[in-house]
């Protein structure tokens, strides 16, 4: 399994570390299940010292999410706090196979445009907005891994059995199943495949 193309190596922020509102966390905490006009307030620490607090609430239109309020202080370094209060735009789409998903629209304008791109989670970066995660120049982790020798032979076997033994510890269906075995089988592969490049490297070493 050789390794090809050159590794990426990206400045930007990573987005596990920023303050993010997720729709799948809002979803799964029954926001929209309550009362439109419902305030929610969600808090951030960092190194177990607060580090920010949001509230935000909901408007709807012919029944279906409309605007995502958000109200909080924001301050840039060396400034005085102020208050800040406005609205994003929410999309709603039907899934396939029943079912509905919302989205946010991002409301940040870049070089004179505005992004309007669909997302699932807005992040406070640079901006006092929140926003997408292009606009916010946000990576993941998972990404800043790719390509890396140690991470590919060495680490991902490991992440894939940890996701397999938690994410599907009790399969229930057979293609529940089946996504375990294959997981399994990958992180059994690269196991080997690390191991052995490991003694080779020790042997050359030596």
């Amino acid at each position: 399994m050789p390794l090809t193309g050159r590794a990426v190596y990206s400045r930007k922020a990573l987005a596990e570390n920023a303050k993010a509102i997720d729709m799948t966390f809002l979803r799964a905490k029954g926001f929209f299940d309550c009362t439109a006009g419902t305030n929610w307030t969600s808090s951030w620490t960092r190194r177990g010292e607060p580090w920010g607090t949001v509230s935000y609430w909901r408007e709807d239109c012919h029944g279906e999410p409309f605007l995502f309020w958000l109200s909080y202080n924001f301050r840039k370094e060396g400034d005085d706090w102020h208050p800040l209060k406005y609205a994003v735009e929410m999309e709603s789409t039907r899934c396939h196979f029943g079912g509905v998903r919302h989205w946010f629209i991002c409301p940040l304008v870049l070089n004179g445009r505005p992004c309007r791109r669909r997302c699932r989670a807005l992040y406070l970066g640079a901006s006092e907005y929140f926003g997408c995660r292009e606009c916010q120049r946000l990576t993941y982790q998972s990404r800043r891994n790719h390509r890396d020798k140690f991470w590919e032979l060495c680490g991902k076997h490991d992440h894939y059995l940890e996701k397999a033994y938690s994410k599907y510890r009790t399969p229930r269906g057979r293609k529940a199943k089946a996504r375990r075995c294959r997981m399994l089988a990958l992180a059994d592969h690269r196991r080997l495949y690390g191991e052995v490049w490991l003694a080779r490297s020790w042997a050359i070493a030596r």
